[in-house]
């Protein structure tokens, strides 16, 4: 999960070749404003990766009550970061 964080991180940082002209991925979807929304689904994902990284740390296992749905959780915001990112031209 925190690998999957990175690589849209890294993602957003590179150069997005629609313009030409060194705006990056991150540029480009924060250029009309949207950059509160991308904080956001970066940081929830982020928040869940952290989460998971120091439960698999802990001896005692975690509740599938809430692993399941943190883990849809994440997976959705994931995509949708991934998709902002991406798309809009």
């Amino acid at each position: 999960m925190g690998a999957g964080v990175l690589a849209v991180a890294l993602f957003a940082s590179t150069e997005d070749g629609y313009y030409g002209d060194e705006t990056t991925h991150w540029g480009h979807a924060t250029k009309d404003g949207g950059t509160e929304v991308l904080l956001v689904l970066f940081s929830i994902p982020t928040v869940i990766a952290i989460a998971f990284i120091v439960l698999g740390l802990r001896r005692k296992s975690a509740s599938p009550m809430w692993v399941v749905p943190a883990f849809a959780i994440y997976g959705a915001t994931i995509l949708s970061a991934y998709v902002a990112l991406a798309g809009g031209h």
